[in-house]
């Protein structure tokens, strides 16, 4: 641990005449702290132990630190500081406690982002990595070559060239992939024909990746050798040709079964479509096939259900397979209708505005409606007027004369008040209006508003000696009522507060009052007063004609 000691000395005089009265083994009511060491720890704190000049007595204190930066520390190169303490003892202030210089670490450097460029040289590809401190733009650059690793294209997919570089510096390894177009197909070698379900296909392979493409014969054309027999097979023969000109032409020979040429079947029903038999003989031989169909086969359809008036049909369907082939055979049965409609009770049908009424009866068992709709004759029994509703009797005829006539009354609605004329009354000091809105039809008031919302313009500014002009405008609820007025105005004077004046006129003291309009008139009045005496003194009172004007009083002091 280093310590540094500094000692503050007074002088020796001073002090031994201020503790002379000391005694040696006594302790000091006040301490001279005389000299202090200051103790440096390795964490940078220090502590300052002050001794007593007069009893020896020590006092230990944490001292305060503060650190200077003497030469900042660069990238390379270490910088310098010092720490100085300092603390406050029995009034004294140590402070001039210095530590030796200390080393500060350089920062070293701070190298950005690392930039990379590629360039290619005689087929080699090159990789340039290069970055410089942002302090002290010192720089480190490698350049190397870079390694490949070659994927090589198909027809399926893409090939690629991977370069790879790898730096002896303190640099990442940089990677640069180049993409390489996939190879088209050829196609070429033996062409593969294949014959299904009569159709021919030609398949030819690329001679790259062994992918197969196939084509479907564009025409396939058949014709008979020979024909089969009842007892004999026949030949057939399919031709398949390709619209690409690298296919050949394809021959597909057939064998005919030989078989019976069994024609349509004719079918026989019995009365109540129960049962059905199909009899179907061969041309060429004779031969026959009989089959029978019973209830069970039988499919029965309802194709029309009967009405009240019209006859109704029934289906009966019955299936068969002869020598390998569908056949279906059908008959027809009608269904009696019910002989007539059965109709339900008339109902009549007025529209909403009772200007039309409907008539109608509907069949209680098909839902057959008959109808007919009428127009109302109007007949009015009492008008409407603006408040009160009227009365109406609509009537309807009907063609049909099993629809009676109808009819009832109605209420015609009042017609509502019509607006007219409007009149406008203004209050005496224009601050409000009122608008009154007549009926046209009866003259009733319709709309009556009183509004506040009234704004002035002067047009023509008063005086007290001329009369000036001022346009009101009234606004409304209703936007499309407002109303413009143009009223006289008049002002009279305005005076300020009075003033008077005494003043001595050939002997005679006198009293002058003024007072002055604010438009620009001023009057003034001259009066002579009288002495009266009140209570031992004397006072001159002046009256004036204009009530304006206060009387004044003046007192007047006698000497004896």
């Amino acid at each position: 641990m280093k310590r540094k000691f500094t000692i503050f000395a007074l002088a020796v005089c001073a002090l031994l005449c201020l503790f002379a009265f000391t005694g040696c083994g006594g302790k000091c009511s006040t301490h001279e702290f005389t000299a202090a060491e200051c103790i440096w720890n390795d964490d940078g704190t220090a502590l300052v132990v002050a001794t007593c000049g007069v009893c020896g007595e020590q006092i230990t204190e944490q001292a305060a630190v503060s650190e200077t930066v003497i030469k900042k520390p660069t990238c390379t190169q270490s910088g310098l500081s010092k720490r100085t303490a300092t603390v406050s003892i029995g009034g004294n202030t140590f402070n001039t406690f210095e530590s030796p210089e200390q080393q500060i670490k350089p920062t070293g450097h701070d190298y950005g982002e690392t930039k990379y460029s590629w360039r290619e040289k005689d087929g080699v590809q090159y990789c340039k990595a290069s970055k410089s401190c942002a302090h002290c733009n010192d720089k480190i650059e490698e350049e190397v070559a870079a390694s490949l690793k070659a994927t090589a294209p198909t027809c399926y997919r893409e090939g690629e060239n991977v370069y790879t570089a790898v730096f002896t510096k303190d640099f990442k390894t940089a990677k640069k992939t180049e993409r390489i177009d996939k190879i088209a197909h050829t196609y070429g070698g033996n062409v593969e024909y294949v014959w299904k379900n009569h159709k021919c296909t030609a398949t030819e392979t690329c001679v790259v990746c062994g992918d197969k493409r196939s084509s479907i014969a564009a025409a396939v054309v058949y014709e008979e050798i020979s024909p089969a027999t009842c007892t004999e097979d026949g030949e057939g023969r399919y031709w398949a040709t390709f619209t690409n000109p690298i296919f050949s032409a394809q021959e597909e020979r057939v064998s005919i079964p030989k078989h019976h040429d069994y024609g349509t079947p004719e079918y026989r029903w019995n009365a109540e479509h129960t049962e059905c038999t199909a009899k179907s003989v061969c041309v060429g031989c004779g031969d026959e096939i009989i089959k029978t169909a019973n209830a069970f086969d039988i499919k029965t359809t309802v194709v029309k259900e009967a009405t009240c008036t019209e006859d109704g049909l029934r289906v009966y369907a019955a299936s068969f397979v002869i020598n390998g082939e569908k056949y279906k055979a059908e008959a027809e049965e009608v269904i009696p209708s019910k002989g007539g409609h059965d109709y339900g009770e008339i109902t009549y049908l007025w529209s909403a505005d009772n200007r039309a009424c409907t008539a109608k009866k509907v069949c209680k068992e098909c839902g057959d409606t008959i109808s007919e709709v009428q127009t109302a004759s109007i007949e009015v029994i009492e008008s409407p007027t603006c408040l009160e509703d009227g009365r109406e009797r609509c009537t309807v005829n009907f063609v049909n004369a099993e629809f009676e006539s109808q009819s009832k009354e109605t209420v015609i609605p009042r017609n509502g008040h019509s607006e007219g004329r409007k009149e406008y009354e203004w209050s005496a000091d224009h601050k409000s209006c009122t608008v009154k809105v007549y009926c046209s039809v009866c003259d009733e008031i319709c709309y009556e508003e009183t509004t506040t919302n009234v704004t002035s313009t002067v047009i023509t500014e008063p005086t007290c000696s001329s009369t000036g002009e001022r346009r009101y405008v009234a606004v409304f609820a209703r936007a499309d009522l407002r109303t413009v007025k143009y009223a006289e105005e008049t002002v009279s004077h305005k005076y300020s507060q009075p003033t008077y004046r005494y003043f001595w006129e050939d002997g005679v003291l006198k009293c002058e009052a003024t007072k002055k309009c604010v438009f620009g008139e001023t009057v003034t009045e001259i009066a002579t007063g009288k002495f009266v005496s009140d209570d031992g003194r004397l006072k001159y009172v002046v009256e004036f004609e204009d009530e304006d004007f206060e009387t004044q009083t003046y007192e007047i002091t006698i000497s004896e």
